[in-house]
């Protein structure tokens, strides 16, 4: 592929200004709720259902 092509310039570059952050990505709120509702056994895909259920969410989370 010759230098010029769009392809070989985007793959092969570099910043020219600024910087990339260092460390891990930040979390989103779905994988930070997955993280904690793991502990109680709860599974991602119930958790909004059982949450509408005040009374049923409330004696799973305690």
């Amino acid at each position: 592929m010759s230098p010029d092509r769009l392809p070989k310039q985007v793959l092969y570059s570099q910043l020219s200004s600024g910087h990339i952050k260092r460390g891990r990505p930040r979390l989103r709120f779905k994988d930070t709720a997955k993280r904690n509702l793991k502990p109680r056994d709860i599974k991602i895909d119930s958790w909004t259902s059982l949450s509408q259920q005040r009374d049923k969410w409330r004696a799973t989370v305690k």
